[in-house]
Protein backbone atom coordinates (compact mmCIF):
# COMPACT_ATOMS: atom_id res chain seq x y z
CA UNK A 1 0.00 0.00 0.00
CA UNK A 2 1.10 3.63 -0.30
CA UNK A 3 0.81 6.32 2.31
CA UNK A 4 0.22 9.86 1.08
CA UNK A 5 0.52 12.85 3.42
CA UNK A 6 -0.88 16.20 2.27
CA UNK A 7 1.39 19.21 1.89
CA UNK A 8 -0.70 21.30 -0.49
CA UNK A 9 -4.29 21.81 -1.55
CA UNK A 10 -5.39 20.19 -4.80
CA UNK A 11 -7.11 21.93 -7.68
CA UNK A 12 -10.88 21.71 -8.12
CA UNK A 13 -12.55 20.12 -11.12
CA UNK A 14 -16.33 20.50 -11.09
CA UNK A 15 -18.58 17.57 -11.84
CA UNK A 16 -22.34 17.56 -12.24
CA UNK A 17 -22.59 15.98 -8.83
CA UNK A 18 -23.45 16.84 -5.26
CA UNK A 19 -21.11 16.79 -2.26
CA UNK A 20 -22.78 16.33 1.08
CA UNK A 21 -22.33 14.84 4.52
CA UNK A 22 -23.75 11.65 5.98
CA UNK A 23 -27.48 11.32 6.58
CA UNK A 24 -29.15 8.50 8.56
CA UNK A 25 -29.63 5.51 6.27
CA UNK A 26 -26.61 6.25 4.07
CA UNK A 27 -24.69 3.34 5.57
CA UNK A 28 -26.47 0.86 3.30
CA UNK A 29 -25.28 2.77 0.22
CA UNK A 30 -21.75 3.24 1.53
CA UNK A 31 -21.35 -0.39 2.53
CA UNK A 32 -22.61 -1.51 -0.88
CA UNK A 33 -20.04 0.72 -2.59
CA UNK A 34 -17.22 -0.48 -0.32
CA UNK A 35 -18.07 -4.13 -1.02
CA UNK A 36 -18.13 -3.43 -4.75
CA UNK A 37 -14.82 -1.54 -4.74
CA UNK A 38 -12.73 -3.87 -2.56
CA UNK A 39 -14.21 -7.36 -2.90
CA UNK A 40 -11.24 -8.62 -4.95
CA UNK A 41 -8.55 -7.53 -2.50
CA UNK A 42 -6.92 -9.99 -0.15
CA UNK A 43 -8.01 -9.35 3.41
CA UNK A 44 -11.50 -8.35 2.28
CA UNK A 45 -14.38 -9.29 4.56
CA UNK A 46 -17.87 -8.47 3.35
CA UNK A 47 -19.17 -5.48 5.24
CA UNK A 48 -22.53 -4.98 6.88
CA UNK A 49 -24.29 -1.78 7.85
CA UNK A 50 -24.15 -2.80 11.51
CA UNK A 51 -20.37 -3.24 11.37
CA UNK A 52 -19.96 0.09 9.56
CA UNK A 53 -22.02 1.91 12.19
CA UNK A 54 -19.82 0.42 14.91
CA UNK A 55 -16.57 1.22 13.04
CA UNK A 56 -17.54 4.75 12.07
CA UNK A 57 -20.59 6.28 13.73
CA UNK A 58 -19.75 4.86 17.15
CA UNK A 59 -16.04 5.65 16.89
CA UNK A 60 -14.97 8.25 19.47
CA UNK A 61 -14.27 11.65 17.95
CA UNK A 62 -16.16 11.10 14.66
CA UNK A 63 -18.80 13.61 13.58
CA UNK A 64 -21.19 13.20 10.66
CA UNK A 65 -19.46 16.24 9.10
CA UNK A 66 -16.35 14.04 8.78
CA UNK A 67 -18.19 11.72 6.36
CA UNK A 68 -18.00 13.14 2.82
CA UNK A 69 -20.26 11.69 0.11
CA UNK A 70 -20.21 12.45 -3.61
CA UNK A 71 -23.43 11.49 -5.37
CA UNK A 72 -25.20 11.96 -8.65
CA UNK A 73 -28.88 11.32 -9.11
CA UNK A 74 -29.05 9.45 -5.83
CA UNK A 75 -26.13 7.17 -6.74
CA UNK A 76 -23.04 7.32 -4.53
CA UNK A 77 -19.96 7.66 -6.75
CA UNK A 78 -17.44 7.93 -3.94
CA UNK A 79 -17.01 8.78 -0.29
CA UNK A 80 -14.30 9.45 2.27
CA UNK A 81 -14.20 9.56 6.07
CA UNK A 82 -11.84 11.77 8.04
CA UNK A 83 -10.66 10.35 11.35
CA UNK A 84 -8.68 11.83 14.19
CA UNK A 85 -5.44 13.68 13.42
CA UNK A 86 -6.29 13.87 9.72
CA UNK A 87 -6.20 10.13 9.08
CA UNK A 88 -8.60 9.10 6.32
CA UNK A 89 -10.37 6.03 7.67
CA UNK A 90 -11.99 4.98 4.39
CA UNK A 91 -11.94 6.07 0.78
CA UNK A 92 -13.97 4.33 -1.91
CA UNK A 93 -14.72 5.20 -5.53
CA UNK A 94 -17.13 3.32 -7.78
CA UNK A 95 -14.97 0.82 -9.75
CA UNK A 96 -17.49 0.74 -12.62
CA UNK A 97 -16.56 4.29 -13.66
CA UNK A 98 -13.88 4.93 -16.25
CA UNK A 99 -10.35 5.55 -14.96
CA UNK A 100 -10.61 9.26 -15.78
CA UNK A 101 -13.96 9.62 -14.04
CA UNK A 102 -12.72 7.74 -10.99
CA UNK A 103 -9.78 10.13 -10.83
CA UNK A 104 -12.15 13.12 -10.89
CA UNK A 105 -14.33 11.61 -8.17
CA UNK A 106 -11.33 10.91 -5.95
CA UNK A 107 -10.11 14.48 -6.48
CA UNK A 108 -13.49 15.97 -5.60
CA UNK A 109 -13.83 13.87 -2.44
CA UNK A 110 -10.27 14.77 -1.45
CA UNK A 111 -11.00 18.49 -1.86
CA UNK A 112 -13.95 18.19 0.51
CA UNK A 113 -11.88 16.19 3.01
CA UNK A 114 -9.18 18.87 2.92
CA UNK A 115 -11.76 21.58 3.55
CA UNK A 116 -13.12 19.66 6.53
CA UNK A 117 -9.58 19.09 7.78
CA UNK A 118 -8.83 22.82 7.67
CA UNK A 119 -12.04 23.54 9.56
CA UNK A 120 -10.98 21.12 12.29
CA UNK A 121 -7.47 22.52 12.45
CA UNK A 122 -5.68 19.30 11.44
CA UNK A 123 -2.02 19.76 10.54
CA UNK A 124 -2.16 17.27 7.67
CA UNK A 125 -4.17 14.54 6.00
CA UNK A 126 -2.86 11.04 5.38
CA UNK A 127 -4.28 8.28 3.20
CA UNK A 128 -3.43 4.61 2.87
CA UNK A 129 -4.65 3.36 -0.48
CA UNK A 130 -3.78 0.31 -2.62
CA UNK A 131 -0.86 1.09 -4.88
CA UNK A 132 -2.50 -0.72 -7.79
CA UNK A 133 -5.45 1.73 -7.78
CA UNK A 134 -3.75 4.14 -10.14
CA UNK A 135 -6.79 6.41 -10.59
CA UNK A 136 -6.92 7.30 -6.88
CA UNK A 137 -3.12 7.52 -6.62
CA UNK A 138 -2.93 9.88 -9.60
CA UNK A 139 -5.58 12.16 -8.10
CA UNK A 140 -3.70 12.39 -4.82
CA UNK A 141 -0.32 12.90 -6.48
CA UNK A 142 -1.72 15.73 -8.57
CA UNK A 143 -3.15 17.30 -5.41
CA UNK A 144 0.37 17.62 -4.04
CA UNK A 145 0.60 14.67 -1.70
CA UNK A 146 3.96 13.20 -0.77
CA UNK A 147 4.05 9.48 -1.40
CA UNK A 148 5.60 7.01 0.99
CA UNK A 149 5.66 3.35 0.00
CA UNK A 150 5.12 1.08 2.97
CA UNK A 151 4.22 -2.53 3.54
CA UNK A 152 3.03 -4.25 6.67
CA UNK A 153 2.01 -7.90 6.69
CA UNK A 154 2.52 -10.44 9.44
CA UNK A 155 1.16 -13.70 8.12
CA UNK A 156 1.44 -17.32 9.21
CA UNK A 157 -0.18 -20.30 7.49
CA UNK A 158 -1.63 -22.59 10.14
CA UNK A 159 -3.22 -25.15 7.79
CA UNK A 160 -1.44 -25.19 4.41
CA UNK A 161 -3.44 -28.18 3.19
CA UNK A 162 -6.77 -26.51 3.92
CA UNK A 163 -5.59 -23.25 2.38
CA UNK A 164 -4.29 -24.87 -0.82
CA UNK A 165 -7.44 -26.95 -1.11
CA UNK A 166 -9.72 -23.90 -0.79
CA UNK A 167 -7.71 -21.75 -3.20
CA UNK A 168 -7.60 -24.42 -5.90
CA UNK A 169 -11.32 -25.15 -5.47
CA UNK A 170 -12.01 -21.41 -5.87
CA UNK A 171 -9.75 -21.23 -8.93
CA UNK A 172 -11.21 -24.34 -10.54
CA UNK A 173 -12.42 -22.50 -13.64
CA UNK A 174 -8.86 -21.31 -14.33
CA UNK A 175 -7.44 -24.82 -14.50
CA UNK A 176 -7.16 -25.87 -18.13
CA UNK A 177 -9.15 -28.99 -19.01
CA UNK A 178 -6.84 -31.96 -19.29
CA UNK A 179 -4.10 -30.38 -17.15
CA UNK A 180 -3.63 -33.05 -14.50
CA UNK A 181 -0.05 -33.30 -13.22
CA UNK A 182 0.52 -34.38 -9.63
CA UNK A 183 2.83 -32.62 -7.19
CA UNK A 184 4.46 -33.63 -3.93
CA UNK A 185 5.44 -30.64 -1.83
CA UNK A 186 8.20 -31.43 0.64
CA UNK A 187 7.58 -28.67 3.16
CA UNK A 188 10.01 -27.21 5.69
CA UNK A 189 9.25 -24.53 8.32
CA UNK A 190 11.60 -21.90 6.88
CA UNK A 191 11.19 -18.73 8.94
CA UNK A 192 8.22 -20.22 10.77
CA UNK A 193 8.59 -21.90 14.14
CA UNK A 194 6.58 -24.93 13.13
CA UNK A 195 5.20 -26.75 10.12
CA UNK A 196 2.07 -28.89 10.63
CA UNK A 197 2.70 -31.08 7.55
CA UNK A 198 5.97 -32.26 6.06
CA UNK A 199 4.50 -33.51 2.79
CA UNK A 200 1.52 -32.28 0.77
CA UNK A 201 0.26 -34.17 -2.27
CA UNK A 202 -1.70 -32.34 -4.96
CA UNK A 203 -3.45 -34.23 -7.73
CA UNK A 204 -5.09 -32.00 -10.32
CA UNK A 205 -8.39 -33.12 -11.72
CA UNK A 206 -12.09 -32.63 -11.08
CA UNK A 207 -12.01 -32.00 -8.22
CA UNK A 208 -8.41 -31.29 -7.21
CA UNK A 209 -7.30 -33.61 -4.40
CA UNK A 210 -4.99 -32.22 -1.70
CA UNK A 211 -3.70 -34.67 0.90
CA UNK A 212 -1.56 -34.15 4.00
CA UNK A 213 1.42 -36.42 4.77
CA UNK A 214 0.51 -39.12 2.21
CA UNK A 215 2.11 -42.56 2.54
CA UNK A 216 4.06 -43.76 -0.51
CA UNK A 217 2.41 -41.11 -2.70
CA UNK A 218 3.64 -40.96 -6.29
CA UNK A 219 3.91 -37.63 -8.07
CA UNK A 220 5.02 -36.27 -11.41
CA UNK A 221 7.02 -33.52 -9.71
CA UNK A 222 8.62 -33.10 -6.31
CA UNK A 223 8.81 -29.54 -5.01
CA UNK A 224 11.00 -28.56 -2.06
CA UNK A 225 9.65 -25.43 -0.42
CA UNK A 226 9.55 -23.74 2.99
CA UNK A 227 6.16 -22.89 4.43
CA UNK A 228 7.29 -19.29 4.85
CA UNK A 229 8.25 -19.18 1.15
CA UNK A 230 4.83 -20.55 0.22
CA UNK A 231 3.25 -17.74 2.24
CA UNK A 232 5.46 -15.17 0.52
CA UNK A 233 4.39 -16.51 -2.87
CA UNK A 234 0.67 -16.64 -2.09
CA UNK A 235 0.64 -13.13 -0.65
CA UNK A 236 2.78 -11.63 -3.42
CA UNK A 237 5.84 -10.83 -1.34
CA UNK A 238 8.02 -12.63 -3.86
CA UNK A 239 7.73 -14.27 -7.28
CA UNK A 240 8.26 -17.85 -8.39
CA UNK A 241 11.21 -16.77 -10.54
CA UNK A 242 12.89 -14.90 -7.67
CA UNK A 243 12.33 -17.73 -5.19
CA UNK A 244 13.68 -20.28 -7.67
CA UNK A 245 16.76 -18.19 -8.40
CA UNK A 246 17.42 -17.73 -4.68
CA UNK A 247 17.19 -21.48 -4.06
CA UNK A 248 14.03 -21.16 -1.98
CA UNK A 249 12.25 -23.63 -4.29
CA UNK A 250 13.61 -26.82 -5.83
CA UNK A 251 11.89 -28.81 -8.56
CA UNK A 252 12.57 -32.41 -9.56
CA UNK A 253 12.76 -33.24 -12.38
CA UNK A 254 13.74 -29.86 -13.77
CA UNK A 255 11.43 -30.45 -16.73
CA UNK A 256 8.53 -29.74 -14.36
CA UNK A 257 9.38 -26.07 -13.93
CA UNK A 258 6.56 -24.86 -16.16
CA UNK A 259 3.92 -27.02 -14.47
CA UNK A 260 5.11 -25.98 -11.00
CA UNK A 261 5.03 -22.32 -12.07
CA UNK A 262 1.45 -22.85 -13.27
CA UNK A 263 0.49 -24.35 -9.91
CA UNK A 264 2.06 -21.47 -7.98
CA UNK A 265 0.31 -18.91 -10.19
CA UNK A 266 -3.00 -20.58 -9.36
CA UNK A 267 -2.29 -20.09 -5.66
CA UNK A 268 -1.23 -16.42 -5.81
CA UNK A 269 -3.86 -13.89 -4.75
CA UNK A 270 -5.11 -11.62 -7.54
CA UNK A 271 -4.71 -8.34 -5.68
CA UNK A 272 -2.57 -7.34 -2.70
CA UNK A 273 -3.73 -7.31 0.89
CA UNK A 274 -5.63 -4.18 1.81
CA UNK A 275 -7.61 -3.16 4.88
CA UNK A 276 -8.62 0.42 5.72
CA UNK A 277 -7.81 2.30 8.91
CA UNK A 278 -11.45 1.95 9.92
CA UNK A 279 -10.93 -1.76 10.54
CA UNK A 280 -8.39 -0.93 13.22
CA UNK A 281 -10.97 0.23 15.75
Amino acid sequence: MKRLAVHSVGSFHPLITNIRNYRPGDEELLVALWNLAYADYAGYVKRTAAHWRWCILERPGIDTADIIILEKGGDVLGYGILGLNGTVLELAVDPRLSAGRREKVAERVNNALEERSRTRGDEMISFEVPQIDEAICRALRRAGYREETSESLNMAIIDPVGLIRKILAHRGTRISPGWSPSFLLEVMPGHYRFCPYRRVHIQNGSPVAVTADPINAMADYIVGIALSTLADLIFRRTTFESALKAGRITVQPISGLQDVATLINLLIIDKPWYTPHADGR
